[in-house]
């Protein structure tokens, strides 16, 4: 039987009269193209975004839960942000960290991200969209929303440190814990606020949860992830975040930064006279505590711990 070579071997493999060699190597490469269209990169093709409440009335600082969806046609990778389209009291267009979904084919999944406007005063309007430049440009629908806040919520304490009235006796959300935490740095223990260590029960939560996504989970850990839940690949319990950071501490801004099997994550004070906490999982990694504002690895570090009586790493 007559050999198959080049462009005739490729016409000559759909008559089928190539010979058995030849059919398995042409089918290889037939293979390896059909692979490479189906892993072409997608767009993202709808991105819609709603506000819960759209006016918020209630004990400042005011805060609104924005929720939506990302559609993509293929593979794609798609970081997204929120962003303001009307300025602010203070005369500013702001805009906000999201996350980035990952798509392993068509589809949709949702976003999800409470804003503290912690910032902002008891008394103002604008609109928000979400928004992404890559795989392409898109953006969803305005959405707008109001904040009129009234009551103070937050006041001066003995020694002078900065309280939430709401969390001198809450009944639930994370500063109804009644855990004990103790840190030390080369044996000497750091004196915490509460805030302070409401803040690390946190870092330290989601420092366990990456542990664990890194060898078990399906899809990347992101803050979003961690929150609703993450996919396990391989069946392992991965649990949840039992309140989402950003929503239910109005005392820090918390971010996670993901790089492979490493990750980062930082507590930063949202108030004067709170420290921050930075994060950074990888063989040298640990946790750093700086008293004056957001931490880096220069930071004092926290080389022994104890957490006791509850955890905000749920099942």
């Amino acid at each position: 039987m007559q050999k198959c070579s080049g462009l005739l071997m490729r016409l000559r493999l759909v008559a089928g009269i190539c010979t058995v060699g030849t059919v398995l190597t042409v089918v290889g490469v037939t293979f390896s193209a059909v692979r490479g269209l189906a892993q072409a990169p997608g767009k993202v093709t709808e991105m819609l975004l709603t506000a819960s409440p759209t006016k918020y009335t209630g004990p400042c600082p005011g805060r609104t839960t924005f929720t939506g969806s990302i559609t993509t046609d293929g593979t794609a990778k798609v970081p997204y942000q929120f962003h303001s389209w009307l300025k602010f009291p203070d005369g500013k267009y702001k805009s906000w960290s999201g996350g980035v979904l990952t798509f392993a084919d068509a589809g949709t999944q949702s976003i999800s991200k409470t804003i503290i406007f912690a910032d902002d005063g008891p008394k103002f309007s604008t609109s928000m969209d979400v928004g992404t430049a890559m795989p392409n440009p898109m953006h969803s629908k305005l959405v707008l929303f109001s904040v009129e806040c009234g009551g103070v919520t937050e006041g001066k304490v003995a020694g002078g440190a900065v309280q939430a009235a709401a969390q001198q006796n809450p009944t639930t959300g994370p500063f109804a814990t009644q855990a004990k935490v103790t840190v030390k740095s080369q044996g000497a223990i750091i004196p915490l606020k509460r805030e302070e260590q409401i803040a690390f029960m946190f870092v330290q939560a989601i420092n366990s949860m990456e542990d664990d996504c890194g060898r078990h989970a399906a899809e990347p850990c992101t803050l979003d992830a961690l929150i609703r839940g993450p996919k396990s690949k391989s069946g392992w319990p991965l649990g949840k975040l039992k309140f989402d950071p950003n929503g239910a501490d109005p005392n820090y801004g918390y971010k996670v930064a993901l790089d492979g099997n490493r990750w980062q994550v930082w507590a930063n004070p949202r108030k004067p006279g709170l420290g921050g906490f930075y994060n950074k999982g990888s063989f040298f990694g640990g946790t750093w505590y700086n008293p004056a504002g957001p931490a880096t690895d220069k930071d004092k570090k926290i080389d022994e711990l104890a957490i006791e009586g509850d955890s905000f790493k749920g099942r």
